[in-house]
């Protein structure tokens, strides 16, 4: 009778294993060329000032960043379209989020313990 090799898990779940077992939970992998296209300077402002300032709506947002509502909700389709940010319902408001406590981009690199 053969014997049955071990299944060696896939890279990414893995990686995020690792990162788990290291204490970054809720983990979001982006490929580079994924990350380089999202990441603009203007989408970075927009995710410190959701982090730091917590605002009540997109039209807070935009005012906080002293940007138009359109084009920052267009910044924001993108940012939930890659599972970054995600946009919360509550009378009538949409108001944004930081959807991961960690962001990686490939590769990710952990030192050995």
């Amino acid at each position: 009778m053969p014997v049955e090799k071990k299944r060696e898990k896939p890279e990414e779940l893995q990686l995020i294993e690792d990162l788990s077992e290291r204490g970054y939970d809720d983990v979001l992998i982006l490929k580079p060329e994924t990350a380089q296209k999202v990441f603009t300077e203007k989408r970075k402002e927009l995710l410190e000032t959701i982090q730091d300032q917590s605002p009540d709506s997109v039209k807070q947002l935009a005012n906080r960043v002293g940007r138009d509502t359109g084009i920052v909700s267009k910044d924001l389709k993108i940012l939930v379209e890659n599972e970054i940010v995600e946009l919360k319902s509550k009378n009538g408001a949409k108001i944004p989020e930081i959807r991961h406590k960690n962001v990686f981009t490939q590769p990710v690199i952990l030192e050995k313990e």
